[in-house]
């Protein structure tokens, strides 16, 4: 949102850029569209004074429905490419705790039955490049983000 990006710079805050269908345009592929979109989001940010070091950015999954793709090939094309969203120079925050995408692929209607899922998205964004993850089930997910983040450095990932 343009109108807000003024607020944080002036109150020095930190934010999280998330990509949205609402912004998105064109047939672009789901990691190019979602760069494309954070791209924009930057700049907004970058012209109302918001310092590169206050921002994180979200590739919005799960906020995706009308692209022409079943939302959970959206999703898991999106975290799949998450390396390229590393060229945008900021941290990346994913979100994928209980998700309807893990429902979809498990066959699991009930979000508090997805948490096996949810461990297994969140190992897979932080083997693929996510530097934060944004969880329900905290201690479990930590436990999970761990034994992802030993086998990235392992292969020599940062």
């Amino acid at each position: 949102d343009p109108a807000l990006a003024p607020l944080v710079a002036k109150a020095g805050a930190g934010v999280i850029l998330m990509a949205s269908e609402a912004g998105a345009v064109g047939t672009g592929s789901p990691v190019e569209t979602v760069l494309e979109l954070l791209k924009g989001s930057l700049r907004i940010a970058s012209q109302a004074g918001i310092p590169e070091d206050r921002i994180v950015v979200d590739p919005g999954i799960g906020f995706f429905r009308r692209r022409g793709l079943a939302s959970h090939e959206w999703d898991c094309e999106v975290l799949a490419g998450l390396e390229r969203l590393r060229d945008l120079g900021r941290p990346l925050c994913i979100g994928v705790s209980r998700k309807s995408f893990v429902g979809a692929i498990a066959g699991e209607g009930d979000p508090a039955r997805r948490l096996p899922g949810s461990l297994a998205a969140a190992a897979a964004a932080v083997l693929c490049g996510a530097h934060l993850v944004r969880a329900h089930d905290v201690g479990e997910t930590v436990q999970a983000v761990r034994v992802a983040e030993a086998i990235r450095r392992s292969r020599g990932g940062a």
